[in-house]
């Protein structure tokens, strides 16, 4: 799909996403290189890199690791940000604060989701 942005006229492009179970069965995704984002060939290894990032692998398993760090350091500050304002000092704290409109809330569920996907960036990245 394709259109146009009002203000600048600048042509803008959007990717197909099905929502209907059975068109995403249609959809065929490539796999992306871990390190650069491009896309593998279809006949390619198992590796999670392409050619030129494979000789780089040592490098991006340390980038990994470090964003990893930082991504667990800012999920630990965030939850006891969290814990504090609740005033919830439980250990079973997961799923107890439910306000929507508190911004340690909404920067849990980030701090979450980026360490979910920095911990599978960096398995993605040593077990190949």
């Amino acid at each position: 799909m394709a259109g146009r942005c009002a203000a600048s006229g600048t042509r803008v492009k959007q990717a197909f996403r099905p929502q209907n179970p059975m068109m995403k069965s249609f959809l065929i995704t490539a796999r992306k290189c871990a390190g650069c984002g491009n896309a593998l060939a279809s006949g390619s290894s198992s590796s999670a890199l392409c050619p030129a990032c494979e000789t780089e692998r040592e490098d991006l398993v340390i980038v990994a690791e470090s964003n990893y760090l930082e991504a667990q350091h800012q999920q630990k500050t965030i939850w006891k940000k969290c814990m504090a304002c609740s005033q919830i000092e439980d250990s079973n704290f997961v799923g107890k604060c439910k306000n929507i409109t508190c911004a340690n809330l909404s920067g849990r569920l980030r701090a979450d989701k980026d360490f979910e996907r920095r911990t599978t960036e960096l398995n993605t990245l040593i077990n190949t």
